[in-house]
């Protein structure tokens, strides 16, 4: 998991637009997350990224 956790993180960084300088990723609770961002970020996005999985299980 580890090996799929970095290989994911290493693709995000590569395929993210050129301006998106700032990012955030983790894995945990089975999901990965990325979160990248042109401007500042928060120094906690996991209320934000939370909010978001919380939509999509809603969505199912």
């Amino acid at each position: 998991t580890e090996g799929l956790f970095k290989d994911l993180i290493y693709t995000m960084q590569v395929i993210c637009p050129e301006g998106f300088r700032v990012k955030k990723q983790s894995f945990r609770n089975g999901r990965f997350w990325f979160v990248a961002s042109e401007n500042t970020l928060v120094e906690d996005v996991l209320p934000l990224v939370d909010e978001q999985f919380a939509i999509m299980e809603e969505s199912r």
